[in-house]
């Protein structure tokens, strides 16, 4: 390796904490299976993500908690945030790291009251 190049930051991560399943969705074949610049997009949201709230687990977010990490993320559209954690979090469900996504449920919270009826009678159908 030459003196030009540098080595990539390498930090230890805590089994079941968000940074943990962040390095797995980054490995998994749905994140590259995007495009590169899809890719460089989520992971500009995602690595946010970890550097804030990198050291919790995974196991423990709620919908309130995703709706106020959404409110952090005011510095772009609450849909794409939204968008992003939801794939981050059908990869944790995925691969058997939750059991549900704290995201869908947040966004039937946030929604009005006619489109959470809305979303409640089409999920029943």
């Amino acid at each position: 390796m030459s003196a030009d190049e540098r080595m990539p930051e390498v930090r230890r991560v805590k089994v079941g904490s968000i940074a943990a399943v962040v390095r797995a969705y980054y490995g998994s074949t749905e994140f590259k299976a995007l495009a590169v610049s899809t890719r460089d997009t989520y992971s500009g949201v995602l690595d946010r993500f970890v550097d804030k709230h990198g050291e919790g687990p995974i196991a423990g977010l709620q919908p309130k908690h995703i709706n106020k990490l959404i409110d952090e993320m005011a510095d772009m559209p609450s849909a794409a945030s939204r968008k992003r954690l939801k794939g981050l979090m059908d990869y944790a469900v995925s691969a058997g790291l939750r059991s549900d996504n704290p995201v869908v449920v947040a966004s039937l919270k946030s929604a009005t009251p006619s489109a959470r009826k809305l979303a409640c009678s089409a999920h029943r159908a």
